[in-house]
């Protein structure tokens, strides 16, 4: 039964095919008294190019019956609205406030007294002319004989009435008044040295003595019988950070000598071995100033 359905639907379709061929035959061979046409070669018209997806324009009838192609308006894209991200927030970490710690006031120790340290009174000066010249001068002499006397010498003679020790005295005294008025202790003044004063006094030739050693003479030559100095009497003067005054004839005289004892030189001349006698003689200037000259001999 299958075969001859098949055998009929096979018919079916060659008929179908034959009476195809012979409209399309009727067609191309026209039709009136005029006979078949020549068919016309013609350019190829190119057509556009459709993107997929356009709609194929439809043909609307024109008025003189030629068919017109109205393109159907290309649909306008729709926007399609882009969804904004909604910002994620970052939490803020919170800064942990430090409790501010609490100071507790600490009880200050008993401050202890100290001791004000309370300031010297300032020396008092004294005038110039309260001083004795004379009183002085002992003491200078006495206080060289302490030193000699602690360094195993002899001590020198100066009280006495001999026309030397006079002398010595005087040309003492009268170096110290040049002094004073030259504002200066000096061995040299006005050109006349020691040994001019040794020989105006006849003193030169006097005042000579051999040496421990015997190996020379000592002489007034450089300045070797004399000594020079200068301090002051019952005025301030200042040593370091203190405040002196020399305010009796003790001080005066215990200054200088220890000045002269600080010099090695002054102090190796009223030191000498085998000196016998010395003349001091001095003056005090309306300033206070303190001239003072020794004179040696043998």
């Amino acid at each position: 039964m299958n075969k001859a359905v098949l055998l009929v639907l096979s018919g079916v379709a060659v008929l179908s095919l034959v009476v195809g061929a012979l409209v399309g035959a009727a067609v191309i061979g026209g039709s009136g008294d005029s006979g078949p046409e020549t068919a016309t070669a013609r350019d190829a018209t190119p057509l556009p190019l459709t993107p997929p997806g356009t709609p194929t324009p439809t043909a609307s009838p024109r008025t003189d019956g030629t068919p017109t192609s109205t393109a159907a308006p290309a649909p306008t894209p729709t926007a399609t609205p882009t969804a904004t991200p909604t910002p994620t927030r970052v939490p803020t970490a919170t800064a942990t406030r430090t409790p501010t710690p609490t100071v507790t006031p600490t009880a200050s120790p008993t401050a202890t007294a100290t001791p004000t340290a309370t300031a010297e009174p300032t020396p008092t000066t004294v005038p110039p002319r309260e001083f004795d010249r004379a009183e002085i001068a002992a003491l200078v002499v006495q206080f060289i004989n302490d030193r000699r006397e602690s360094e195993g010498l002899d001590p020198l003679e100066s009280d006495g009435e001999g026309s030397v020790l006079e002398r010595l005295d005087w040309m003492a005294e009268n170096h110290s008044f040049a002094m004073a008025a030259a504002d200066t202790a000096a061995h040299k003044l006005d050109g006349r040295s020691s040994v001019d004063r040794y020989e105006e006094y006849d003193l030169y030739r006097t005042c000579q003595w051999a040496s421990p050693e015997e190996s020379y003479q000592i002489r007034a030559d450089n300045n070797e019988l004399e000594t020079v100095g200068r301090t002051t009497a019952g005025q301030r003067y200042q040593v370091g950070n203190e405040i002196r005054v020399n305010g009796n004839e003790t001080a005066v005289a215990r200054q200088v000598v220890d000045n002269w004892w600080s010099s090695s030189i002054y102090r190796e001349r009223l030191a000498r071995p085998n000196a016998a006698q010395i003349g001091v003689g001095l003056e005090i200037t309306m300033s206070g100033d303190v001239f003072v000259t020794a004179n040696l001999c043998g």
